[in-house]
C-alpha cells in the first residue's frame, strides 16, 4: 500500500523510486485482493479462476523481500498474510473448502458479512497485545488459506473450529505480521475484536518503538544474523531492527554509593520465591521476576536511577536492555550480581550462607 498525495494536500510531494520504495518509506502495508498464482509456491491452478497475475505477485514478493531487506515493518492483511508465506517459501490452500472438507465458512461475496472466532496463545504476541484474552470474532472473506508456514514464521492464532491459520509472525527478525482476517472492518462493533492495539503494534514499530519480548531481547545485545533462502535468493537479515547501545553497568560497591547520593531504586529480578529466602538490604527495592517482567515493568519509575539485580548479573542484564529498548533512561546492570554483593560482605535480609553462586574474586569492584 503506497500512499498518495492529493492536489489539496500542503505536503509538497516528492518522486518515489519504483524500483526501491524501501528507501523512501518506513514500512509497508501488503492489503487484501485476488488470489495469489499458485506457480510461486510450486503448484498449478486448480481453477482458471484462482489462476492468478504472476507478474503482479512477482512484483509483491520482490517488494516484501526489499523491506525485509531494509528491517523496515510489513503488515499483511488476508491476501498479503499469504503473500508474506509464499515469499518465505510456504504454501497455500488453494480453496479450504475443497481441501479442508469440513471447514468452517471464511468467506461471502460480501466483505463483512461471514464472522468467526480465532484463538492463540497467551504467551504469543497477540497474548501481550491482548492480556486476559486468548479468543476473538474476527471478520473473514477468504477461501484460500495458508498451508505449509514459510522459514523462520511462527503461528499467532488459528479458526476456532478448522484450525485454520488466521495470523502469523516473522520470528527473532524485523517486524512482519500477517492476519488473515481484516482489522479495517472491525471498527465500532464491540462483538468484533479491537485491533487498534495490532495497529499501533504496527505503527510503533515504523517508529522504531515496538516492544521486544524479554525473551528475545539478547538478540539485541549479541547482534547475531540469520539466513533465509526464498526460492534461490538468500538474504541475511540483522536480528533485530535497531541495535542498542551498550549497557552501562556498576559495582556492588558503586551500587551502594549510587543507594545513598543518588537515591538509586534496585530491583531483583530473581523469582519471589528466592527473593524470599535472600534479598538485599536497602532502603528502596523492588521485586518483579523475570517470567513477569513484561508486564510488570511499568511500576518501575522513570524519575529516578534505576539499578538492575539478579543472583549473577545474567537476567538481570537482559532486563537492562528490555528497559533501555521501553526508553528508561537512567538504568544500569549490578554486575555479578548479588553473588559479588554477598562475597563483598554488604547487608542482606536472610542467611548469605545460602547463597551458592560462584563469583570471580579477582574481578575488579568498580564503576565502569
Amino acid at each position: 500500500m503506497i500512499p498518495s498525495l492529493c492536489a489539496e494536500c500542503l505536503s509538497t510531494g516528492r518522486v518515489l523510486d519504483r524500483f526501491n520504495y524501501s528507501e523512501s518509506l518506513d514500512g509497508l502495508i501488503l492489503q487484501g485482493g485476488p488470489d495469489i498464482a499458485p506457480e510461486l509456491y510450486g503448484d498449478a491452478p486448480r481453477r482458471p479462476d484462482w489462476a492468478g497475475d504472476i507478474e503482479h505477485d512477482t512484483h509483491q514478493v520482490r517488494l516484501f523481500r526489499q523491506f525485509l531487506e531494509a528491517r523496515k515493518p510489513i503488515l499483511g492483511i488476508c491476501r498479503g498474510a499469504q503473500l508474506i508465506n509464499v515469499a518465505l517459501g510456504g504454501t497455500l490452500y488453494q480453496d479450504v473448502t475443497i481441501e479442508l472438507g469440513r471447514s468452517e465458512k471464511h468467506a461471502q461475496p460480501k466483505l463483512g458479512t461471514v464472522v468467526h472466532e480465532v484463538v492463540w496463545d497467551a504467551e504469543s504476541s497477540l497474548g501481550r497485545l491482548y492480556p486476559g484474552q486468548t479468543k476473538a470474532v474476527v471478520v473473514s472473506v477468504h477461501h484460500q488459506a495458508i498451508k505449509e508456514l514459510g522459514d523462520g514464521l511462527s503461528v499467532e492464532a488459528r479458526s476456532v473450529k478448522d484450525g485454520v491459520i488466521e495470523a502469523i509472525r516473522l520470528r527473532d527478525g524485523p517486524y512482519v505480521v500477517g492476519l488473515q482476517w481484516h482489522p479495517e472492518c472491525h471498527s465500532g462493533d464491540p462483538k468484533l475484536l479491537d485491533c487498534n492495539p495490532i495497529l499501533e503494534d504496527f505503527l510503533a514499530a515504523v517508529k522504531g518503538l515496538a516492544r521486544v519480548p524479554i525473551s528475545d531481547i539478547g538478540s539485541y545485545i549479541d547482534h547475531k544474523k540469520f539466513s533465509i533462502t526464498v526460492r534461490g535468493l538468500t538474504m541475511n537479515t540483522p536480528s533485530a531492527p535497531a541495535p542498542l547501545p551498550q549497557a552501562k553497568e556498576c559495582c556492588p560497591t558503586s551500587t551502594r554509593k549510587r543507594i545513598e547520593f543518588k537515591d538509586a531504586v534496585l530491583v531483583d529480578v530473581r523469582e519471589q520465591e528466592d527473593f524470599e529466602k535472600l534479598s538485599l538490604d536497602v532502603p528502596d527495592l523492588l521485586n518483579i521476576p523475570m517470567s513477569e517482567f513484561e508486564h510488570r515493568f511499568n511500576e518501575i519509575p522513570r524519575d529516578r536511577e534505576i539499578v538492575m539485580v539478579s543472583a549473577d548479573g545474567h537476567d538481570s542484564l537482559r532486563a537492562t536492555y528490555f528497559l533501555m529498548r521501553e526508553g528508561y533512561e537512567d538504568v544500569l546492570n549490578m554486575t555479578d550480581g548479588i553473588a559479588k554483593w554477598v562475597f563483598r560482605g554488604f547487608p542482606v535480609k536472610g542467611d548469605p550462607a545460602q547463597f551458592k553462586v560462584a563469583v570471580n574474586p579477582e574481578a575488579c569492584c568498580s564503576s565502569t
